[in-house]
């Protein structure tokens, strides 16, 4: 064993067993399962009639984590350590009753798998200095508690005689990247593309504004029958149940629109929950650590159930939609690529190998979307090509929402393995068997185990596995937003937009005169998927050429793009005409007056006393014979603008008598 310091501990006493030794297992159970056959059921005996008494201790281990170990007057010899077991002891109530004793800490932060499993084993050290040693040591553990069960079993066989993972997934990463899919393809095929999925924002206000912005987008998808059928779609992909809530009527498998609905309500609350628990690891793992880059998104639907694609297809029916051809567009979509040292950190942190040296059991809810049954296809599967697929097995109960099992199915599973480990072989663990155990524990308690074949998982990923993003080849795209003509300008406004699959680093807009470059303007975009830049350029009068691009991350390059134009930053000219014919002048005033007006870039208008005059567009142009009363001309003071094409302005007063 590793030496690890066991620190001073505060115990509450309620009872000290002092008749020494450990008793033996519970006497087997006979149970006839309707099928006519005798099965023995170690563990499942009902408690002794004597009254529970529990010694309890509690203390801080050297990092400050708090434990607890509880030791029942009639001890079977099996220890449970369990990451969530200081906040579990109403579920832990019934196992002290059958004969467990229980020993924790309690889950803060990032759960980090290893290090917890560490503390546990140093509380099983203090167990084990104040009790004595126990016969068997169980990992146990719901959700976050149940990848460290799987961690600590892996990890330490030499210490832990078996596992208990409830209602769990194998592993952050493969679960948050099925999760992103269905985020993904909500995305893409409701139009939320600004709208964040990864790189959660860490600021309170943005992370509601953003959560309650889904839950608007969803809303208003699912009020028609397009995005109905994209709903269905995106929850199919991320490979969700359909229903996840007990507060959820059970849909009617062939009723596609019940099952649409749940779909809907599933979809709904993985963004009002789990964009959290992704903002709280990429926190703790320094950046994004799933990806879809590589996923096949038609691929992934061949493996959805086929009753759940048949109600897709259906609602795409219904829609007026071609499946397939959005199929083919989530693919062409710009995809997520992670941080490769984020991936490895969450991976250290709840990765599992799938390759047990001690028996694990699965026990899973049907209607969980928190912790989805379908992950733990991929490790029953993993753990088959490594040898290991006798020490592994799965139960299913047909409940919904997290986590949500009666305490009945949760002992039942802990005496399983028990089983296992004291025997050396598999009890049954059909729904019958494990139904016929809860009955014992309890007559009148809900039997929820069912028979289910759980589908291929499409997202695995185990300890060891190596994240490496595929290879950015696909070159960004730019487009000219401004200029749109030739000009003449007066100053040039420039606005390139850019596109990228993985993610942008700059767009640039270089100006040149005669093939020299005259002025460089760009944006650097940081990473984001599309960007702008704009610029203002003041120029001298002339010809030029804007040349225009985008780099992204890999260093690919849009394709360059020219554009030629003019600027004209002078003035026009307006000049009184010479000529009794055109002017009549009196002294500084005029009983009539005329204009030469010039301009390099063409003259564009006159506007005289607020009336505009549209002229021919010409360098050379003319307003003749103005008189009180002549094109909004008037006795007195009056004012003429001339406008070039470029938008220069040239501004005449003069006084009419």
């Amino acid at each position: 064993m590793n030496e690890r310091t066991i620190p001073e501990s505060r115990r509450s006493r309620v009872h000290r067993d002092t008749r020494g030794g450990r008793r033996p297992a519970p006497a087997a159970v006979a149970a006839v399962l309707g099928l006519g056959v005798a099965t023995s059921l170690v563990g499942v005996a009902a408690p002794a009639a004597a009254e529970l008494e529990l010694t309890t201790i509690e203390g801080l281990l050297p990092n400050g984590t708090p434990y607890t170990a509880v030791l029942p007057n009639d001890w079977n010899g099996t220890l449970l350590l369990d990451l969530d077991f200081n906040t579990s002891q109403e579920r832990y109530q019934a196992l002290y009753e059958r004969g467990f004793a229980g020993a924790g800490v309690e889950r803060s932060g990032a759960g980090d798998a290893p290090a917890i499993s560490a503390d546990l084993l140093t509380v099983r050290d203090i167990f084990a200095a104040e009790f004595g040693e126990p016969e068997y040591v169980l990992s146990n553990g719901r959700s976050r508690g149940g990848v460290t069960a799987a961690v600590l079993m892996e990890t330490y066989p030499d210490e832990i005689d078996g596992a208990i993972a409830q209602c769990t997934v194998p592993g952050y990463i493969p679960s948050y990247n099925s999760k992103l899919d269905a985020a993904f393809a909500a995305q893409q095929l409701l139009g939320a593309q600004d709208l964040a999925i990864v790189d959660i924002p860490t600021d309170a206000a943005a992370y509601s504004a953003l959560v309650s912005a889904w839950t608007g987008v969803l809303q208003t998808a699912q009020a028609t029958p397009e995005g109905k059928a994209r709903i269905a779609l995106a929850h199919s992909l991320g490979q969700l149940p359909v229903r996840s809530s007990s507060t959820q009527p059970v849909p009617d498998p062939a009723d596609s629109d019940a099952v649409q609905a749940a779909m809907f309500q599933t979809l709904t609350g993985q963004f009002s929950s789990r964009l959290g628990v992704r903002r709280e690891y990429e926190q703790a793992a320094g950046g994004v650590f799933n990806w879809n880059d590589g996923v096949d998104y038609a691929a992934v639907f061949s493996l959805v159930r086929p009753e759940f694609q048949q109600v897709v297809r259906d609602m795409y029916d219904r829609a007026g939609l071609d499946l397939d051809a959005e199929l083919r567009a989530l693919n062409a979509a710009p995809r997520i690529v992670a941080d490769p040292a984020a991936v490895a950190e969450v991976d250290r942190r709840g990765g599992h190998t799938a390759d047990p040296d001690r028996p694990i059991l699965f026990n899973q809810a049907l209607g969980d979307a928190t912790t989805q049954l379908v992950t733990i296809s991929s490790y029953v599967e993993e753990a088959e090509r490594n040898g290991k697929a006798d020490l592994v097995r799965t139960t299913v109960v047909d409940t919904a929402g997290h986590c949500a099992f009666s305490t009945e199915t949760y002992v039942s599973a802990v005496e399983v393995v028990d089983e296992r480990v004291r025997t050396g072989v598999w009890p049954d663990t059909s729904a019958a068997a494990m139904n016929e155990r809860v009955r014992v524990i309890d007559e009148t308690a809900s039997r929820d185990y069912i028979e289910y074949e759980i589908e291929t998982f499409a997202r695995p990923f185990f300890r060891g596995d190596v994240y490496t993003p595929t290879p950015d080849t696909t070159r960004p795209v730019a487009t000219l937003v401004s200029p749109a003509t030739a000009g003449p300008f007066a100053s040039l406004s420039v606005q390139v937009d850019a596109t990228d699959d993985r993610g942008l680093q700059r767009i640039v807009a270089n100006i040149y005169r005669d093939g020299v470059l005259v002025k460089s303007t760009q944006t650097a975009v940081g990473g984001a998927v599309a960007g702008s830049h704009s610029a203002t350029v003041t120029l001298p009068d002339g010809s030029y050429t804007v040349k225009y691009n985008a780099q992204d991350l890999a260093g690919n390059i849009a394709k360059t793009g020219t554009f030629a134009f003019t600027v004209d930053a002078t003035a026009p000219t307006a000049t009184v005409k010479d000529g009794a014919e055109f002017t009549v002048p009196t002294g500084s005033t005029y009983d009539r007056v005329s204009f030469k007006l010039f301009d390099a870039g063409r003259i564009d208008r006159v506007v005289l006393n607020g009336v505009t005059k549209d002229l021919s567009d010409n360098a050379w142009s003319d307003v003749n014979f103005v008189a009180p009363g002549v094109f909004g001309a008037v006795r007195g003071s009056n004012e003429l603008v001339v406008h070039d094409v470029a938008g220069n302005t040239r501004t005449v007063t003069f006084v009419l008598n």
